[in-house]
C-alpha cells in the first residue's frame, strides 16, 4: 500500500513513519519530515525541498 508524506508529498511504501495525535494519523516519508512538521512546526509552504513549496510559489507568480 502506497502513502504520501503529510509534509513534503511524496509517496512511498510502508517504510515511513507514522505519528498518531487526538483524532488524526500522520504519515512521513522520513524522521526529516517528522521533524520539520512535529517537532520545529514549520509551514511546508515556506520549506523550498517540498512540493506544496513548488505548487503555492508557482500560482503565485502567474
Amino acid at each position: 500500500m502506497a502513502y504520501k508524506c503529510d509534509f513534503c508529498g511524496k509517496e512511498f511504501t510502508a517504510s515511513g513513519h507514522l505519528h498518531v495525535t487526538n483524532k488524526k494519523k500522520l504519515y512521513f516519508c522520513s524522521s526529516k519530515c517528522l521533524k520539520n512538521s512535529v517537532v520545529l512546526e514549520r509551514d511546508n509552504k515556506k520549506v523550498k525541498w517540498t512540493e506544496e513549496f513548488r505548487r503555492f510559489n508557482s500560482l503565485n507568480k502567474k
